[in-house]
């Protein structure tokens, strides 16, 4: 169990802008940044999943980490956090030594990912980049992008590695997220995902996960329940998970996260890297109408 600071309260995960053409908009990074610091997050997760760390050069990806965290510092008490995560454990290594050296906060990485890994391979994946650095470690548990479930018994596991701090759970749930958070809620913080954001509170989350179009949400939710107004949060909680309902066809999930970025932000994130897609006019109608509604719930609640 790490000695290290944990981190508290919303952090939030921003898209990465790009041009029509696909080029990095650095610009509007750093107004997102600006932006999601004053709706509320305390921290801020650089080249994450939706900021498609995946698709970029390494040229790209040590760029982009060096504007965000200029970016990120220039709002005092903010924390930085890098994903630093690679299909494979050296890379994961040399990523998270960079965010150590650039002086990043956290390091945030999801397990090994394209083939199939077993237990004692995620095992001594973390446990090599344990080793290797000297900077707090997020655990992210989404077997969605890995393709590996961190079971309870193994988060036990995990949270004994001397720089594991954290970790983000993306799991739904309920029985599962109680027995994690009964076995590991006083080693390291947890922090969750949008969907049972409110749930987390309950179990005792230290936080949130979130990505950027569930951070404004996500702020109001823990302002209501810590005022004790628990039938407001869970209106809000509920229209936030009826975000993407009905929003199936035409685009994948990136595209409809970028989009929602962008309504919530006002700001233009643009479309994500081939070969992914932007929402068609029917998903983008959907899409605009259950954001509508989860506005106008927000605004109903007192």
């Amino acid at each position: 169990m790490s000695d290290k600071v944990k981190p508290q309260g919303i952090y939030t995960i921003l898209p990465l802008p790009f041009s029509e053409s696909f080029e990095i908009k650095e610009d509007v990074l750093s107004q997102a940044i600006d932006w999601a610091v004053e709706a509320g997050a305390k921290g801020v997760v650089a080249t994450g999943s939706v900021g498609e760390f995946s698709h970029l050069t390494e040229a790209e990806r040590e760029h982009v980490m060096e504007i965000s965290l200029g970016q990120i510092r220039k709002n005092q008490g903010t924390k930085a956090v890098s994903m630093t995560a690679a299909a494979g454990t050296l890379e994961t290594i040399r990523w998270t030594k960079l965010a150590q050296e650039m002086g990043y906060d956290y390091a945030l990485i999801v397990p090994p990912y394209y083939w199939k890994v077993g237990d004692d391979e995620v095992y001594r994946h973390f446990q090599m980049v344990n080793d290797a650095v000297d900077i707090p470690i997020i655990v992210y548990n989404n077997p969605i992008t890995s393709k590996f479930t961190i079971k309870v018994p193994f988060a036990e596991r995990l949270a004994e590695l001397s720089n594991v701090v954290a970790m983000k759970e993306m799991s739904h749930d309920m029985a599962y997220l109680m027995s994690m958070y009964d076995t590991v809620g006083d080693k390291i913080s947890m922090m969750q995902t949008f969907r049972v954001y409110l749930m987390g509170l309950m179990l005792g989350a230290a936080g949130g996960s979130i990505t950027s179009f569930g951070l404004p949400a996500c702020v109001r939710i823990k302002e209501l329940y810590d005022a004790g107004n628990l039938t407001g949060a869970v209106k809000i909680q509920q229209a936030l998970n009826k975000l993407f309902k009905g929003s199936t066809e035409g685009s994948g999930v990136l595209g409809r996260i970028k989009t929602a970025c962008s309504m919530v932000a006002g700001l233009d994130f643009g479309p994500p890297r081939p070969p992914y897609l932007a929402p068609n006019d029917k998903e983008l109608a959907i899409l605009q109408a259950n954001m509508d509604h989860l506005n106008e719930v927000m605004d109903s609640v007192k």
